[in-house]
């Protein structure tokens, strides 16, 4: 058994982890205003894990000694995780127009289970529940809950490249009791992602390439899309890390009743600053701009949203 949730050989992983969550968080407010779900496939490869080589040494009375230096970490068989965000965005309703200011907390919980592990395929199930809440529109409050499969495969043995196929099951239902479920989706995608140290420099780069095809009732909102995701981490010490980041997705609806044509492309930059407080937990600071730019002006929008975060974990 094992408690060591972040500790300093992973505490890059952590950081992207902490990412992949909250740029969505603005792209969420949107799901749930058009009745749609929350555009996560930054997160589909999983949190980027920069693994270094482990030598081991062993000793042989008849062939003295022999080191192993490619060992490959296994992964923790059970994870438990919680993030607690709190942000303000200036465009609650994603509107064009006429914006709306609003404070949001986001209270995400989850669970993840690694049923078994080979030094280059790794399946994961995860089960996920989100919780959003609105202080000036609480018309927008929602819940979500996901399930996905997860299964990556590492294509070379420093693990600087590496591939996932991602299945992912979502519902969303509001708190109100005479609203309930109002949403489901399910999404299909495959990634390839590709991490590495820049010179002996604490700088790591992350690049990823995503499409997927999701499909929803209702219909409306169902797309092929096409992700690029760049993340630039900064550590200076074990504790620290600072990361810029950009996620640009194309969006090819192919059921949207009022546009047939519709394209959309939504773009996110952001930057962090996170602070590892022990091996279970992370606070930090975030901010990001998404803007989402459609061939349907009605979909046009803006919005900045900075906040504050709380990530905590503990694996078996």
């Amino acid at each position: 058994m094992n408690f060591r949730f972040a500790p300093t050989g992973r505490a890059v992983c952590f950081c992207l982890l902490v990412l992949s969550i909250l740029p969505s968080t603005a792209v969420v407010a949107q799901e749930a205003t058009r009745i749609n779900v929350r555009q996560n496939t930054a997160n589909s490869t999983g949190p980027v894990l920069f693994r270094g080589e482990m030598p081991l040494r062993i000793s042989n009375a008849d062939m003295g000694d022999i080191q192993l230096v490619n060992r490959q970490a296994r992964p923790e068989m059970l994870t438990f995780s919680t993030t607690q965000l709190v942000s303000y965005t200036n465009n609650a309703f994603l509107t064009p127009s006429n914006q709306t200011h609003s404070f949001l907390y986001n209270g995400a919980a989850s669970v993840s289970f690694v049923p078994y592990a080979r030094a280059n395929l790794t399946p994961r199930l995860t089960f996920e529940q989100n919780f959003y809440r609105y202080d000036r529109v609480s018309s927008l409050d929602f819940d979500s809950q996901s399930l996905q499969l997860d299964v990556k495969y590492d294509l070379v043995r420093d693990d600087s490249w590496f591939a996932n196929f991602n299945i992912d099951a979502s519902r969303l239902y509001s708190p109100r009791q005479n609203a309930g479920e109002f949403y489901r989706s399910g999404l299909v995608s495959a990634g390839l992602t590709n991490q590495r140290a820049l010179r002996d420099w604490p700088l790591f780069l992350a690049s990823n390439l995503v499409i997927g095809w999701r499909l929803g009732d209702d219909s409306a909102y169902d797309r092929w899309t096409l992700t690029w995701n760049e993340s630039l981490i900064y550590q200076p010490i074990a504790q620290l890390q600072v990361a810029l980041y950009t996620r640009a997705e194309l969006g090819i609806y192919i059921n949207d009743p009022l546009e047939s044509d519709r394209r959309d492309l939504n773009l996110n930059i952001g930057a962090s600053v996170t602070w590892t407080l022990c091996d279970h937990a992370n606070i930090g600071l975030n901010a990001n701009f998404v803007g989402n730019y459609s061939s349907d002006s009605r979909n046009k929008y803006e919005v900045v949203s900075p906040g504050l975060f709380l990530a905590a974990g503990i694996a078996f």
